[in-house]
């Protein structure tokens, strides 16, 4: 069984009572060892932001976890 635990602006993640992962959410979601073990799954906006980065379409930043930080890695596009 896995467990998020969310403490102060990080997570703990466990699995069988093992600390997987402890770290900020956003460095958490970068490990993909860590979400296979934890049978976790990256948001979607982390997804979409991952593939525009990958085909050159945004430049590097934070990962983004809203919709208005996905617009800002792509220069503010406004809809």
């Amino acid at each position: 069984m896995t467990w998020i635990l969310p403490i102060g602006g990080r997570v703990v993640v466990f699995d069988h009572g093992k600390i997987l992962a402890d770290g900020k959410t956003q460095d958490i979601f970068g490990q993909e060892q860590v979400l296979r073990q934890a049978h976790l799954k990256k948001p979607q906006m982390l997804k979409v932001y991952e593939v525009l980065l990958e085909r050159g379409a945004i430049q590097a930043g934070s990962r983004p976890r809203r919709a208005e930080e996905l617009a800002d890695c792509m220069g503010g596009v406004s809809g």
